[in-house]
């Protein structure tokens, strides 16, 4: 049977290579100025296809994962070209109304490459399918393109003769597509043995030679070639083409091993919903839209969000790709960081350690007022301070701004420090909020919602005490979800620590641990309040969390959460708070920092580090205790004053500063944001940043060797 369906693949696909671009062509087919200036400069472009927003996915969760997937593209070095066919043209790289257009428009129709001319005949919405999208991009000069899965032979296809012109347009269009593998309502197998036959490279991103099956990362069967090695791929993909190859090529990337649970429930539900289709001889056009409904049915909507993040994890890969392939046209680029500094300069470039923050990022309203406030109905004098906040977005800005502060030394600093995960409204708050923290803060992948509303407090304070507050936030922060932690994962790889709050749910939090526990991160943990304190005791990996920093109450909601009995009076003070500590020295010991505040008492520090310093007063099991003084200043306003102390600290830290340095530096930090209206104050900006004396002791001395040469 194989044989006889390689035969009839093969009088199927046979066909001469397109000819080149005709007048017709050249009037239908409109290339954004971005993507040609791209390929001017010798920047990758990746092409994205359109069904998935047309047909794959309801609105707006549809246009959000089409603003997703381009800013994937973006944040890994390239240009995205999403195809669709609009008012008679085939437009390549869509505007953001003309992709909330096709979006919205319930009358697309779903567009291969025999649908071309009949849509562009009649002005009609189309979505492109794998094989248009395709044919689309080689004419346009686009090398990548990147999707979720492709088609290919349909079950039973000895029958029906049920292939799918995608195949058709991999045998004889040059373009590589970066996939998740073939679809498995499909016969994986026969679909490999057409690609064979046709001479498409079936490549797999993997160290090992098992091709995926879209939401399962493994197969019985294997491809062409596996490789981990993005360049390698690379030289194939180039030499195919300087070889006159027609056909095109397939980057298999398997599922990320953090979805492998979600893509395993997902798997199981389609062989269900396969078994069901046969018992109620459904077959054909029929059976598609039969399985996806019913396995979102049996999934609960996990194979939509699952579907999601395997687009923007292909849509990672094909970026990377894209960029490795124009570097052969224009040669490499060398950032000023990875630049190697040579004798002759007589100065030495020291890496700012990054930090990934993740968590909430609020637009805060705060009421001031010195006067006695009474339940009255009156109107009382005083101020109203509008500010950036969220306890997420606060650490993410006193990184940058220290990192600013140590950048004043000429060259000891590289860019900014602070990579902000998180969601905003697609809104003026929204827009103002991106604006005042991007200018300390890599604001580039924080998460636009055109459906929810950017997070809103109000507070009361009265002479620097907050009486109540009034929270709009829970809704924007869903939009922080485990997928999203998953599109992210390249920068938090990347970073040299994670810090995240207690905002962000179980399950993304989850997602986020595991991502760290398998690139080797570590993570610091900050509560929030008293209700999300335990949050991350209630994930998979919760001894990945190496530093947390609750308050006195949210201490006692975790040792709640453990089981353990103590009384409300441990804290009361510092020392009935260390008699605790000594006595339970078991507790949270995965822990590499422990940072208690506790008001007008100070703060409790214990730590791993074997330092000695005039704040220790004591070592145990735990390590050693140390009390951190309450800052020494006039109260404007408390908020952000935690988090400005976390961020100092591990800033410090980073820096390998000395413990007692690190602790007297952020009791400066913290002054200065209590004497602010601002989550974290300006000042930080401009302070004498200790790490800053050190570096450039570094490069005075290297200076020095270098002269004596």
């Amino acid at each position: 049977m194989r044989s006889s369906l390689s035969h009839i693949s093969s009088r199927l696909l046979s066909s001469s290579r397109p000819s080149s671009s005709s007048s017709a062509l050249n009037d239908r087919l409109v290339v954004s100025e971005e993507i040609r200036a791209a390929q001017n400069d010798g920047v990758g472009v990746v092409a994205l296809e359109s069904t998935v927003i047309t047909h794959g996915l309801p609105f707006p969760t549809n246009f959000e994962t089409g603003q997703s997937l381009e800013k994937v593209v973006r944040d890994n070095g390239a240009v995205p070209a999403t195809i669709a066919l609009i008012d008679g043209k085939i437009r390549v790289g869509l505007t953001a109304s003309e992709l909330g257009r096709i979006a919205q428009d319930q009358k697309a129709v779903k567009v291969s490459r025999r649908d071309l001319a009949y849509t562009l005949t009649k002005g009609l919405t189309g979505g492109t399918t794998v094989a248009s999208t395709m044919w689309a991009a080689h004419r346009a000069g686009i090398q990548v393109f990147s999707t979720g899965g492709i088609g290919g032979v349909h079950r039973g296809a000895e029958e029906t003769f049920d292939i799918s012109a995608d195949l058709t347009e991999l045998s004889k269009t040059p373009v590589t597509v970066v996939c998740a593998g073939i679809k498995s309502i499909l016969d994986v197998g026969k679909t490999l043995e057409v690609l064979e036959t046709q001479g498409v490279n079936t490549l797999v991103y993997s160290k090992d030679n098992v091709f995926p099956g879209f939401f399962s990362p493994r197969t019985p069967f294997s491809g062409q070639l596996a490789s981990e090695d993005l360049r390698e791929i690379g030289e194939i993909i180039n030499l195919s083409s300087s070889l006159g190859l027609p056909a095109g090529s397939i980057l298999a990337v398997p599922i990320p091993s953090h979805l492998a649970a979600e893509g395993k429930l997902v798997e199981d539900a389609i062989q269900l919903a396969l078994e069901e289709a046969f018992a109620q001889k459904i077959r054909g056009q029929a059976i598609t839209p039969f399985l996806l409904s019913r396995v979102a049915q049996m999934t609960k909507g996990i194979s939509m969000r699952t579907n999601v993040a395997l687009l923007e994890n292909n849509a990672r890969v094909a970026a990377q790709l894209a960029t490795i392939l124009s570097e052969k046209k224009r040669g490499p680029r060398v950032s000023a960081v990875m630049k190697q500094p040579t004798n002759d300069s007589r100065e030495e470039t020291k890496k700012q350690p990054k930090v990934v923050v993740v968590g909430a990022s609020i637009l805060d309203f705060e009421a001031i007022t010195t006067e006695d406030l009474k339940h009255d109905g009156g109107s009382y004098s005083g101020r109203v301070v509008q500010r950036a906040g969220g306890v997420g977005r606060n650490h993410g800005e006193a990184v940058g701004r220290l990192t600013a502060a140590a950048a004043a030394a000429p060259r000891t600093a590289t860019a900014t420090a602070a990579v902000l995960l998180s969601a905003v409204g697609r809104d003026a708050h929204g827009e103002w909020l991106l604006r005042e923290t991007g200018k300390h803060v890599d604001v580039s992948r924080v998460l636009q919602s055109s459906s929810t509303p950017t997070a809103v407090y109000m507070s009361m304070n009265q002479r620097g005490n907050v009486l109540y507050g009034i929270s709009c936030v829970e809704e924007i922060i869903k939009k922080i979800t485990p997928e999203y932690m998953s599109v992210n994962e390249d920068v938090m790889a990347e970073a040299d620590y994670i810090l995240s709050d207690g905002n962000i749910g179980v399950p993304t939090l989850s997602t986020l641990l595991e991502i760290a526990k398998f690139h080797r991160k570590k993570v610091w943990f900050e509560p929030t309040d008293i209700a999300k304190a335990s949050k991350f005791l209630d994930c998979s990996s919760p001894s990945i969390v190496s530093a947390i920093s609750p308050n006195a109450r949210e201490f006692l909601s975790i040792m709640q959460r453990l089981g353990v009995k103590c009384n409300p009076s441990i804290i009361s003070s510092p020392s009935s708070l260390l008699d605790f500590l000594h006595s339970s020295p078991s507790l949270l010991s995965h822990l590499d920092l422990l940072l208690i505040t506790m008001a007008e008492h100070g703060s409790l520090l214990v730590t791993k580090e074997l330092t000695s310093d005039k704040h220790k007063i004591s070592s145990n099991s735990w390590g050693n205790v140390h009390v951190i003084p309450p800052p020494i200043s006039d109260v404007v306003s408390v908020s952000g004053a935690g988090d400005t102390m976390n961020s100092a600290l591990l800033s410090s830290l980073l820096h390998s500063l000395p413990l007692s340095d690190a602790i007297e530096f952020s009791l400066s930090a913290v002054s200065h944001t209590l004497q602010s209206t601002n989550a974290v104050s300006e000042e930080l900006s401009n302070m004498e940043v200790p790490w800053r004396k050190s570096q450039q002791d570094c490069i005075e001395s290297s200076n020095r060797r270098l002269s004596s040469l």
